[in-house]
């Protein structure tokens, strides 16, 4: 399938919102095409959400955080506490079947020791679905889930959650970029 370049460039203009660079939409915009992707609002057979974390942060060993699509809420968007899950969901535009998660980590400064991440999609902050395990012992990891089968309601809320490991040296400058596709 090509893509013209004019239209990708269109496409990705909705991403700049997140507050990533103009190449960072440019290849969400391609990975929503690649992942057969469409707008909420344009009926086609499915959409993706994007899931950021643009702020570099330092996660601690054996702690669970929240990371969703409101970048600019409460610090640096990375928080340990489940009373501010309302942050960082992002909401169902419109009914289906999360079918699909695909995410990248990078480790700007300080990789971690050994030792799993796992990262799910938490569903109206309670149920998770999928499983995507992976070390951040190396400075660009990506995973990916495309076994899911969730169904959501216009309106149910989304976020990714991440369990890190009991390290010995935890990662410093760790940023994540995720895709939630939706098969409607």
């Amino acid at each position: 399938m090509a893509i013209a370049a004019d239209t990708l460039l269109a496409e990705s203009q909705c991403y700049l919102c997140l507050g990533i660079s103009q190449a960072e939409a440019l290849e969400l915009a391609l990975l929503n095409r690649i992942a057969g992707g469409s707008s909420p609002s344009s009926g086609g057979g499915g959409y993706t959400i994007p899931l950021v974390q643009p702020s570099a942060g330092s996660p601690v060993a054996s702690t669970t955080y929240y990371v969703g699509g409101d970048v600019s809420a409460v610090g640096n968007a990375w928080t340990t506490s489940g009373i501010f899950y309302q942050f960082y969901n992002v909401v169902v535009p419109t009914a289906g079947t999360v079918t699909k998660l695909w995410l990248r980590t990078r480790i700007r400064l300080v990789l971690a020791t050994a030792g799993n991440v796992t990262h799910d999609v938490l569903v109206n902050g309670t149920t998770g679905h999928g499983s995507v395990v992976y070390p951040y012992t190396a400075t660009s990891q990506e995973g990916s889930d495309f076994t899911l089968n969730a169904a959501v309601a216009q309106g149910d809320t989304l976020a990714l959650r991440l369990v890190t490991p009991a390290w010995a040296t935890p990662p410093t400058g760790v940023t994540i970029f995720g895709l939630i596709y939706i098969q409607t």
